[in-house]
């Protein structure tokens, strides 16, 4: 393995240990339980780091105790189909 290809892996192995240890908790215990059902969906942009959205461990603890999170990435170039645009900055 490259000295570039361990060093991708090391980020991603980050970032998906981030995700599963304190954004889906954040997540699991801010959500309301009658939408424990809907499907929430995390947006990344796209930077190398970043994790398959298929990555087998992340969906696995985005499955537990009933919770259907997702992750999603924002289209390349396109910041006018950004969720952060077409909805948040859009409310406020």
């Amino acid at each position: 393995m490259s000295k570039s290809s361990l060093h991708r892996r090391i980020k991603e192995d980050v970032i998906r240990s981030c995700l599963i240890e304190k954004v889906l908790p954040a997540i699991k215990e801010k959500w309301p339980a009658c939408n424990r059902t809907s499907t929430i969906y995390i947006q990344q942009d796209n930077a190398r780091p970043h994790i398959d959205p298929l990555n087998a461990k992340f969906l696995e603890a985005a499955q537990r105790d009933g919770f259907d999170i997702q992750l999603t990435c924002q289209p390349s170039n396109n910041p006018g189909l950004n969720v952060l645009h077409l909805g948040y900055f859009r409310a406020i």
